[in-house]
Parts: structure tokens; sequence; C-alpha cells
């Protein structure tokens, strides 16, 4: 008797139970209908923005600067009054998706074995900045050097080239800007006084003049 009571007892809840879904199945079914649909709706939505936010095109930024990456090291063996001129270049190319401005900075220069850093302490013992070293490099000796670009930007797939061109004509018109009595020709014997004593102490084959120049690129929004 135990036994039967025991199996009654579990058999009425599970028939009331099934008595309840067949019920109320239809209103089950339109909740379990409605909460997978919110389901999915939202993973839909997520899924979205998602892949909006990933799918976004970046341009690409690639730069290449001679063979010497973001600094062109420039280096020029003989210097003296009357000597023909002297040009070196090399060439930047924007191998990107976006253009790039280009700023040239002179970071240092070495003139006759004395050093004029804007990185370093100097022969003089100072530190310049690559304004002062441009501003003296191209306007204080009595040699005329530029530092120049054919563009000072540089579109996507395209280059430009960059150049220093250096003379010493004998017929200079340069003074010691520091001399009020200065004159172009004594301005040319001291700097070429300078010169003939550095390459008697190191000879011929040093280089001059030695110019380390920043290429620096930013890319145009």
């Amino acid at each position: 008797m135990k036994t039967n009571d025991t199996q009654e007892t579990n058999v009425k809840p599970k028939n009331r139970l099934l008595r309840t879904f067949k019920k109320h199945k239809i209103l089950f079914f339109l909740f379990l209908f409605f909460a997978l649909g919110t389901n999915v709706f939202a993973w839909f939505v997520f899924n979205s923005i998602v892949s909006m936010n990933i799918t976004g095109h970046v341009r690409a930024w690639d730069i290449s600067i001679g063979e010497d990456g973001q600094t062109w090291d420039v280096n020029l063996k003989d210097l003296y009054p009357g000597m023909t001129t002297i040009t070196e270049e090399t060439k930047l190319s924007n191998n990107g998706e976006s253009a790039a401005n280009v700023e040239l900075n002179v970071l240092e220069y070495k003139l006759f074995g004395e050093t004029y850093s804007s990185v370093r302490e100097s022969s003089d013992g100072k530190i310049y900045t690559p304004q002062e070293l441009y501003d003296t490099l191209t306007s204080y000796y009595p040699f005329i050097l530029t530092i120049s670009t054919n563009a000072n930007s540089v579109r996507a797939g395209e280059k430009i080239t960059i150049t220093v061109d250096c003379e010493w004509p004998y017929d200079g018109t340069r003074t010691n800007p520091d001399d009020d009595t200065s004159t172009p020709d004594g301005w040319d014997t001291y700097w070429g006084n300078k010169a003939y004593e550095y390459y008697e102490t190191v000879g011929s084959s040093e280089k001059s003049l030695e110019i380390q120049i920043e290429i620096k690129t930013t890319q145009v929004k």
C-alpha cells in the first residue's frame, strides 16, 4: 500500500503540470517566440555595430626617404674658394594613401673639424636650435649653400627631390656679420686659410662639411 500511495503522489503533480501546460500552451509558445525574436534582434544590432566599427578604411602611411630613414647625411669633401658647384640630392617617396607635408631641419653640421649641433654640445660649448644652424649654414659663411625641395608636400604614390647645393665663388659678396670692417676678400681669405689648415692637418681625403638633415613628414588630414 505505501508503494502505491507514493506512486500516486508522484503522478498527481505531473498530471497537474501537464494539464496546466495544455491549457496555456498557446501563451507559452507566444512567450518563447517573443524571447527568441528579441535575442536574435539584439544579436543582429550588436553585430551590425561591430561590423561598422571594424570595416572603416584607414589610409595607409608609408614614407620612404632615400636609404637612411628619417635623416639624411650630406657629406661634402672639397670645400675651397673657387670650387665648382657641388650638388647632392635624395628622393622622398610616398608609398601610402595620404599626402604628406615635408619639413627640413638641420640637426647638426661639422665644418673643418668643428661641430655645431642642436642635439648635443657643440665644439664651442653651445647647443643651437635647428633654425639657428640652418641660418648660419646658409648665410654666415663665404660659400653659398642652399637646402631645398621641389615641393613642400608629396602626394600619395609620388616622390619629391631634396637637394643640397654648395658653391664658393671667387667674387663672393659676403662679409663677416660680426665685424663692420670686414670685406668680401678678407672673409674669403679667413675661411680659405681655415680650409687649408684643416687639409694640412687631416689630409685632403677627409670631408670638409658634414650635415645631418632631419626630414620630417606629417600626414595631411
